[in-house]
Parts: structure tokens; sequence; C-alpha cells
């Protein structure tokens, strides 16, 4: 995903709570935009018991609190 509205961040959420990992990408949005976002999906991923990966300075992935990422 690659969302540059914080409204878009809410998917990420619904997502990962449907057992999908997802991976974000914030090099398209401004950066006070790309903090929110990433904030805001953390904080829903503590909601959920979700995980977050950083992959790089502009990529996260977000996985269920099940899955298990190997390596990055």
């Amino acid at each position: 995903m690659a969302p540059r509205r914080l409204e878009e961040a809410q998917q990420i959420i619904e997502a990962v709570r449907d057992n999908q990992t997802v991976v974000l990408q914030t090099a398209n949005a401004d950066e006070g935009m790309a903090q929110r976002l990433i904030g805001f999906a953390c904080g829903g991923m503590a909601a959920i018991d979700g995980h977050v990966h950083r992959i790089n300075a502009e990529t996260f992935l977000f996985s269920p609190g099940h899955a298990r990422v190997e390596q990055l």
C-alpha cells in the first residue's frame, strides 16, 4: 500500500485484522503525513496484537500476531 491520506491507514489495520500481511510504502507521502500514517498504523497493530517490522526508512511490514517473519 502507498496511502497518501491518514484515512487510508485504517485499511492497513483492517487487512491485518483479516489475517493479511501489508507492506506500507511512504515514499510518495510528505514527511509529516508519513509519520502520522505510521503512528496510526502502529497504534492499530498494538490494539489488535499485530506486528510491525521496519524494512527501510520508507517501508514497513505489518503482519498478524500469529505470522512469523523469518528474514527482512
